[in-house]
């Protein structure tokens, strides 16, 4: 589905794949650490996360959506990556919970 936020109206695109627009896809790495303190009041994790995308859909400047023949001529395909991490920590005897995500550069 293409998005044209332009619009006044919200209309929506839809192209199916071909050979000039691949599916988005894909791979997410992650691990994570959990430990109790304190007979389980205290709760901490942490988790790291690495993402891959390939044939991320990005819209060239100006590029026209609507009654389009040729969409495949107005979008770029991209791949792009994300990675951070997620701090975690409950507290059930002083009721805190707090959660933290440090996001990565993402290019």
């Amino acid at each position: 589905m293409l998005s044209n936020t332009t619009a006044i109206s919200p209309t929506d695109t839809w192209k199916l794949s071909d050979t000039y627009l691949q599916p988005a896809t894909g791979h997410q790495f992650s691990a994570g650490y959990f430990r109790n303190f304190r007979k389980n009041s205290i709760k901490v994790s942490t988790e790291i996360f690495y993402k891959l995308v390939n044939h991320v859909i990005e819209y060239k400047a100006g590029a026209e959506l609507l009654l389009n023949d040729h969409i495949e001529t107005e979008i770029i395909d991209g791949n792009g990556k994300s990675y951070g991490i997620e701090l975690s920590l409950q507290n059930q005897e002083a009721g805190l919970t707090g959660v933290s995500i440090i996001p990565g550069h993402a290019p």
